[in-house]
């Protein structure tokens, strides 16, 4: 709607992870060059971490088209995924078929095409997105997949990608195997306000403008309402660029970013360290009923997630008997997963909430301390006599 008035061929803010709009910022190079090293050194498992919308998916999209020529890749961008299902994407990217669901069967199968690869002087790269929502049963997958080999060489290299919950998960005592074959851990950070600048700008021109299209402080509130992470970034410019275009006003000023907050409301938009969306006056009581919301929201997340297993267990029932109890196993394996998930993030929780209702206390205790007594204050001014 608004890229003609802007100069522009195409949207430079699409909320679609496009690797021809990769911004090559400090930390992604670092984190490229280390995924690269792993690749060229022939690692086991590629670990590449990083809060929602920091751009893991773009690189990884930016990667694949990069080793096209050396490496066949099969990426699963699908979350939720369950035993054998891995085996099976496999199995349907390389053209290959079994007769029947057999674990065994199709380990062999892509054992073959793996050898027959390695003899054509090609690499095979399998590639996880949001990892962190794997089963039990399907990292235990990616560990026997790893051990297929030749005497001195691995025939398949994997690239798990997920949230900081992966991370939590493999440092799980069950996962000790899998997290030994880890040859490569890197971790995506938000933008900082420089990279911010040199993003927005970088994309804009990028779809085909010729002139910066954000102001300076246009851009240093995005940032700071944002935090750096790319994809609130594009939902602001995005919405900015229509406010702007509505308005007819070129370029994007601080005004027509601040409309932009006012009208989403805060939805979706990151509270940053130093921003307290309370008054300064208010009591501990606030703070008591700011954790009791946020425990709250955990509570209905939580209940989301055991429907979500009631659905799941409900389906599953209904599947053949040959293969109903690797998928009850396969489903406590996750449910036991995510409950010491969430039992570590609700401990941490508490924990947070104990030493703010302290650091609460001892103000209070301190502000008591140094405020003089309505005796003393008459005492000082004069107005104050005794008989």
């Amino acid at each position: 709607m608004y890229t003609a008035y802007f100069g522009m061929s195409q949207k430079p803010f699409h909320p679609v992870p496009n690797p021809e709009f990769f911004f090559p910022a400090p930390r992604y190079r670092e984190s490229l060059a280390h995924i690269q090293y792993g690749l060229m050194e022939g690692g086991g498992i590629i670990l590449l971490s990083g809060d929602p919308g920091c751009g893991k998916t773009t690189l990884i999209r930016y990667l694949v088209n990069q080793i096209s020529a050396e490496y066949v890749t099969a990426a699963q961008y699908h979350t939720g995924v369950g035993s054998g299902s891995l085996l099976w994407f496999m199995l349907n990217e390389f053209g290959l078929q079994a007769k029947e669901r057999d674990r065994n069967r199709s380990i062999e199968l892509v054992y073959r095409y793996l050898h027959q690869q390695h003899k054509a002087g090609k690499r095979v790269l399998l590639i996880v997105d949001e990892a962190q929502n794997m089963s039990h049963l399907a990292l235990e997958e990616i560990r026997l997949l790893t051990n297929l080999q030749t005497r001195d060489t691995l025939l398949l290299q994997v690239m798990l990608a997920g949230q900081a919950d992966l991370q939590s998960r493999l440092e799980m005592p069950e996962f000790a195997q899998i997290r030994q074959r880890v040859f490569v851990n890197t971790h995506l950070a938000p933008l900082d306000a420089e990279e911010t600048a040199g993003y927005i700008n970088s994309r804009t021109q990028q779809a085909g403008a010729s002139d910066p299209l954000f102001t300076e402080d246009a851009i240093e509130r995005i940032h700071s309402a944002s935090g750096g992470v790319p994809r609130m970034i594009n939902m602001i410019c995005d919405s900015a660029l229509l406010f702007a275009f509505n308005d007819e006003v070129q370029p994007v000023g601080l005004t027509i970013i601040e409309a932009v907050l006012k009208e989403r409301g805060g939805v979706g938009m990151p509270i940053q360290a130093g921003e307290n969306p309370r008054s300064t006056t208010e009591g501990p009581g606030m703070d008591d009923r700011s954790e009791d919301l946020q425990l709250d929201r955990r509570l209905r997340a939580m209940e989301e997630g055991l429907r979500t297993i009631q659905a799941e267990l409900r389906r599953k029932a209904t599947a053949p008997s040959g293969t109903m109890e690797g998928n009850l196993d396969d489903l406590v394996g996750t449910l036991k997963a995510l409950l010491m998930v969430e039992r570590q993030k609700s401990d941490k929780l508490l924990r947070e909430n104990t030493l703010l209702r302290q650091r609460c206390q001892q103000l209070m205790r301190a502000k008591g301390a140094a405020s003089p007594s309505a005796s003393e204050t008459l005492q000082s001014s004069g107005s104050y006599t005794t008989n």
